[in-house]
């Protein structure tokens, strides 16, 4: 049994680095989550399947990604600085994005098992709040460069 869970990893690994050159290691699976987007109510999008929450070489470093049974269309989704909000309901994850500067996309992840909704909504709360404090200290050692740079100026 433990050999056919490692290899069945084996195998989903080999196929996120396919889709995505920068996959390092998975975080969590689940095998099937409906994605849903809100449009004045929720509708059900064309995708549903197996989602994997991983971490990635690269900026952004975390991602999802469903892979769709319903048609060769997988969804993917960088857990990046466009990320506004996560709230976590029962067996409903719901992610919110600013699009633009005056759009904000509400996407819905409905899970058939109520634990694994449990586990992706803790580790996408930790890998948020990674990247918040990770963007707030950019910001403040771009400021001491700025500042370090004026001093030097001046001196000059």
């Amino acid at each position: 049994m433990a050999d056919t869970k490692e290899s069945s990893n084996v195998i989903i690994q080999r196929l996120l680095t396919v889709r995505d050159s920068a996959f390092s290691h998975l975080l969590m699976t689940s095998l099937h989550v409906v994605l849903m987007k809100f449009e004045d109510h929720w509708v059900k999008n064309p995708i549903e399947g197996s989602v994997y929450v991983y971490k990635r070489t690269d900026i952004p470093t975390t991602a999802i990604t469903i892979l769709n049974r319903k048609s060769p269309c997988d969804f993917q989704m960088f857990l990046d600085g466009a990320v506004v909000d996560i709230e976590s309901h029962d067996r409903f994850i719901v992610i919110k994005r600013a699009v633009s500067s005056k759009e904000i996309e509400i996407l819905g992840f409905w899970f058939y098992d109520s634990q694994s909704a449990i586990e992706m909504s803790f580790i996408l709360f930790d890998q948020l709040g990674l990247l918040k404090r990770s963007q707030k200290l950019l910001t403040v050692i771009n400021q001491e460069k700025k500042a370090l740079k004026v001093k030097t100026k001046s001196k000059k």
